[in-house]
């Protein structure tokens, strides 16, 4: 996607004595989702909203990908001291009750054994209200027989999820973690098994383009923040590092131009 990555490897300070400074990453506790008491992830996925102030929730897909849960996410109280969950009040950010979906399963394929694997959502559809996936383009659910699938709520029932269109099939399936929505427009799938990375329009499905990765790592993940994406990778077969990427030209407009790809990746052709 990008020429020469930055590794970010999590260490702070100067890199070599040569006065750039490393991204420092750091994780800390947070506030327990009560929904999810006795039930076991499968996937999560971020969406964050400006609309009254910053807010976000986690959306969780759990374990027999049945279900799908929005669970709280605290804002940093400041940026000296984040937030650790403590005494967090889950209506103190003025947003809706979290909620909660039962995965439509009857359009899985019982005699492949296929099963939902990874969820993402759209931050377009987060407001005041919560997490609403009430139109097309709001999320989608990756398959252990490699299907990418939209999902929405049902117009009959509103917590449930039922599928609305395939956008894309292949022989392999893509893993957890690794789907993400660029500008609310774009859904992004990682492929581990073949090394690259695919942009589908989120309105009408379409292949947008599709890059190979750097061939020295083995891509695991993917999310997207602001004008960059993220991904986390095996180098090596020892080494787990956080890779950022600007995201590419052609998802930041919006209509593609079609036509060569700049030198720095390396697209395939369908």
């Amino acid at each position: 996607v990008a020429a020469a990555p930055r590794a970010l490897r999590g260490a702070s300070g100067d890199r070599d004595g040569s006065g750039e400074p490393q991204l420092e990453l750091n994780f800390r506790a947070g506030a327990m989702c009560a929904a999810l008491i006795g039930q076991a992830l499968k996937d999560i996925s971020v969406v964050c909203s400006d609309e009254g102030g910053f807010r976000c929730r986690i959306i969780v897909l759990t374990k027999r990908g049945s279900r799908v849960v929005e669970c709280p996410l605290p804002e940093e109280r400041d940026r000296t001291n984040a937030w650790d969950g403590a005494g967090w009040d889950p209506n103190a950010d003025g947003l809706a009750k979290a909620r909660s979906w039962e995965v439509s399963q009857d359009w899985l394929h019982s005699s492949k054994e296929e099963t939902a694997q990874s969820f993402v959502g759209n931050p377009h559809c987060f407001h005041r209200g919560g997490f609403e996936p009430n139109v097309t383009g709001c999320a989608a659910l990756g398959t252990s027989r490699g299907r990418i699938v939209q999902m929405r709520e049902s117009m009959a029932n509103p917590n449930r999820l039922v599928p609305e269109r395939v956008v894309h099939q292949r022989a392999h399936p893509s893993s957890r973690g690794a789907s993400a929505i660029v500008y609310g427009r774009y859904l992004l799938t990682l492929w581990a098994t073949t090394g690259t990375i695919s942009a589908f329009n989120t309105f009408d499905g379409s292949l947008v383009q599709e890059w190979r990765l750097p061939s020295h790592v083995h891509w695991l993940m993917v999310t997207a923040g602001g004008d960059h994406l993220f991904m986390i990778g095996v180098c090596g077969r020892q080494h787990v590092e956080l890779y950022r990427f600007k995201v590419p030209p052609e998802l930041r407009v919006a209509d593609p131009p079609k036509g060569d790809l700049p030198e720095e990746a390396a697209a395939i052709e369908e």
